[in-house]
């Protein structure tokens, strides 16, 4: 889409988990939530939840608002915006404590960049 190549796409992802190792090596190493749950940013955490899912994106050149819509013509509906891809930025930790203890300078480091990218502050971002 940002090369002009076409004038919209769809994104899809799907995670299945069909090899047991993975999971027993996890809780053995206490990253599982034993209540089944993350608790994020809680006291209470105790590890994640692990799940699988499917996700799917339609995304389509924001520079054409106000123009016909392809998904008009797929759906027969206004199209409804749920977000902006601003900026992405990626890098690596280098050598960490352990996995389960990355970089925070270098998320941090990351986390700026994308923000630089995109032009916006902190405080414009919403999760």
């Amino acid at each position: 889409i940002a090369l002009g190549r076409c004038e919209a796409g769809a994104a899809c992802g799907v995670g299945v988990m069909l090899d047991v190792r993975p999971y027993i090596a996890m809780s053995q190493g206490r990253m599982i939530s034993s209540r089944g749950r993350s608790h994020t940013f809680d006291h209470s955490a105790d590890g994640y939840g692990r799940g699988e899912g499917v996700a799917e994106l339609f995304l389509e050149d924001g520079r054409n608002k106000g123009k016909h819509s392809i998904r008009q013509d797929a759906m027969m509906k206004e199209p409804f915006e749920f977000g902006r891809f601003a900026a992405s930025a990626m890098n690596q930790d280098g050598r960490s404590a352990s996995i389960t203890a990355p970089s925070g300078p270098a998320q941090t480091k990351c986390i700026q960049l994308s923000l630089k990218e995109s032009g916006l502050t902190p405080d414009q971002v919403i999760f």
